[in-house]
């Protein structure tokens, strides 16, 4: 069908100009000409866009590796969230990795950059300004994530020194006469 149309529209411009309907030859004209210079725009933006996804994958790859190596899987378990970091059955690779993911956000904004400017490139400038809000909108995310793990972390540490300081025995002598269940028994205090 595309052969169909890309036959179709030269002959019918040809008619309307024998017919000597010079609106409709001149419009089929403009628009053969918009398409001829749009073609190569295309190419070049499908190019664009894998290449991005090439390189993309190549530099999220050396991301994972790097992470992998520095030892960045294991910021889980100092955190305190140990419970992600468990082990798949069998393997001997945790079934969260934070390298891993690391490295795929490091892909996704490759394929963004590339993405943004193969939407420029073919004149869609609205879907380009999507992408590159997006683009700007992702390094708030990263710092949510980074306090969220301050956070863990620091939870981590109070509870820590919670559990140290409610160890000795006079603590929880103490504390026995708020826990105690029978009436009157907070009265014993005063």
């Amino acid at each position: 069908t595309v052969v169909f149309v890309a036959v179709l529209i030269p002959v019918l411009a040809t008619v309307f100009d024998i017919l000597d309907l010079p609106v409709l030859s001149g419009a089929f004209g403009v628009m053969l000409n918009e398409v001829a210079a749009s073609i190569p725009r295309i190419l070049a933006a499908f190019l664009l866009v894998v290449l991005g996804l090439v390189l993309g994958r190549y530099l999220g790859d050396v991301t994972t590796q790097m992470l992998k190596e520095m030892g960045f899987d294991l910021i889980l378990g100092r955190v305190g969230l140990s419970k992600l970091e468990k082990r798949a059955e069998g393997e001997g690779e945790p079934a969260f990795q934070l390298s891993s993911v690391a490295g795929n956000l490091v892909m996704a904004v490759v394929v963004l950059f590339f993405l943004m400017e193969a939407f420029r490139m073919v004149r869609l400038d609205l879907m380009a300004d999507a992408v590159d809000r997006l683009i700007l909108f992702l390094p708030n995310v990263l710092i949510a994530f980074v306090i969220l793990g301050l956070g863990f972390y620091l939870a981590k540490v109070l509870e820590s020194m919670v559990a140290r300081s409610f160890a000795s025995e006079p603590t929880l002598e103490f504390l026995r006469y708020f826990v105690r269940s029978e009436p009157g028994a907070q009265d014993e205090l005063t």
